[in-house]
């Protein structure tokens, strides 16, 4: 089995630039592979710490 490395990237923005910021992710973190992660959207009021 390789072994792969995972980066996490959080960033928290104003509801009217989320499509703007997942396209930037997209583009800049883009692997050339299928598999080659996940974007997670939600919310801030539903977060906890």
């Amino acid at each position: 089995m390789a072994y792969s490395t995972r980066t996490v990237v959080v960033s928290i923005v104003d509801e009217n630039k989320v499509k703007e910021a997942v396209s930037v992710i997209k583009e800049a973190a883009k692997t050339g592979t299928t598999s080659g992660g996940i974007i997670v959207v939600s919310s801030v009021d539903l977060m906890m710490i």
